[in-house]
């Protein structure tokens, strides 16, 4: 899920800075919208896409975790019941719950706005224009809509009301308060994301512009008269659209008085595909720092080798034997899965050089990382390995080569092949 969370903050950033670089500043005003609600969305969708011609050059094979062998100065070997090391899924632990309270509280807080938005209609008196309804509210100044609410203070002047009045309507129309819902539901879960707060802001600055070009066009002198009054106070709701935030008047004032961009300046736009593309690669591919964190999926697949042009994948629950040492035959899925683990623990432990750690003058904790397949005949065939030294790559070579012949996995009396990774760890004192 972590990694899901960080692909999408990182979409979502560089959508944003794009926005931020090329767009904010053109009176493209509907085209903005569009591009902030469409790459909001896509940011959610691209880690899950991927090129169809990715899949060729990327392997679909994932990869039996077995547990980690330990080994230490005394010669023994300990193997751990999880792939990674105890202190990284603590801090993996540590981390989700963190997020998982943010988006608890986060959205504790929209429950509260909510709230306090349907106690300000129930407490105030209720008018009616066409299918809008108008709230009014006593002893205020503020002004925004929400939805098909329309909130205008009493205190405010009649003539501005109507001029108020047909900017909130444009909102109303144009369905604007969709849109910040849908960018409050995306702070909920990506509360720790800046960037989102800024795509908000851009969204509600869109939606302003919006609304002022359209009242602009019935009278602009009484208009940007009321634009310039500051002494509105303003609804401090995120997911509203307030007449009046001091924040956006000189923004929305500027725009007001700028030309028509250049239709050329459309060309921009085509600048969000190649982001794109190299989005879909970089989901489409497993990155190199995944691997060195040893990442691997849980949900493990095999592949049968039936057809030499075709391969078939399974998943592992569906294969009916394992790999087996002649010692953990006879046993259930479970139980032989434990002894496949105990018995290559075992060989690690007996065979591996510990005077390298003396040798190569190591200190502290080692980890070497191994990767290897057992085929259809049980060999292990294609090792690799990662290692800090040469000298322990090479040994760890050495070491599974010494894995005597096993009875290969099988699915429906066929053979299959399973990949398999196997971290070892040096604890030097």
């Amino acid at each position: 899920m972590i990694t899901y969370l960080l692909q999408v903050m990182l979409y979502q950033t560089i959508f944003i800075v794009v926005y931020e670089l090329l767009l904010k500043k053109e009176t493209f005003f509907n085209y903005n919208r569009v591009y902030l609600l469409g790459t909001s969305v896509l940011a959610l969708l691209i880690p899950f896409l991927k090129f169809s011609m990715m899949d060729q050059l990327i392997s679909n094979t994932t990869l039996v975790a077995l547990p980690e062998v330990i080994l230490n100065p005394s010669n023994t070997a300990l193997f751990t019941n999880q792939t990674e090391s105890s202190h990284w899924l603590d801090f993996n632990f540590s981390i989700e719950n963190l997020i998982y309270f943010g988006i608890v509280f986060t959205f504790a807080l929209f429950i509260y706005r909510l709230y306090t938005l349907l106690i300000t209609i129930k407490k105030n008196e209720i008018d009616y224009l066409e299918s809008i309804i108008i709230i009014k509210l006593k002893t205020s100044k503020s002004a925004y809509s929400f939805f098909n609410f329309i909130f205008l203070g009493e205190l405010i002047s009649e003539d501005e009301k109507q001029t108020i009045l047909s900017h909130e309507k444009v909102h109303v129309r144009e369905k604007h308060s969709t849109d910040l819902i849908w960018f409050e539901l995306l702070k909920i879960v990506f509360w720790f994301n800046p960037f989102i707060y800024l795509y908000q802001y851009r969204i509600k600055e869109v939606h302003e512009y919006i609304a002022d070009e359209r009242t602009m066009k019935v009278n602009s002198k009484t208009y940007q008269n009321v634009l310039l009054n500051q002494l509105f106070q303003s609804q401090n709701l995120s997911f509203v659209n307030p007449f009046f935030k001091k924040s956006l008047i000189k923004n929305r004032l500027i725009m007001l008085s700028k030309s028509k961009s250049n239709q050329k300046h459309l060309t921009k736009y085509l600048a969000v595909l190649p982001l794109i593309c190299g989005m879909l690669v970089y989901s489409s591919c497993v990155s190199e720092q995944e691997k060195e964190n040893d990442e691997i999926i849980e949900v493990v697949e095999t592949k049968i080798i039936e057809n030499p042009e075709k391969d078939v994948t399974f998943n592992i629950t569906e294969v009916d034997k394992i790999a087996l040492f002649p010692e953990c035959e006879n046993l259930d899925m479970e139980q032989a899965k434990s002894c496949f683990a105990t018995e290559l623990s075992k060989i690690v432990s007996k065979n591996f050089n510990l005077k390298l750690s003396e040798e190569l003058g190591l200190k502290g904790s080692v980890k070497i990382i191994t990767k290897f397949i057992i085929d259809e005949e049980g060999e292990i065939t294609e090792i690799k390995v990662r290692a800090p030294h040469k000298s322990l790559v090479a040994e760890a070579e050495r070491v599974l080569n010494l894995v005597p012949k096993l009875k290969p996995a099988t699915k429906d009396d066929k053979p299959v092949k399973i990949n398999y990774v196997l971290p070892i760890k040096f604890e030097i004192k």
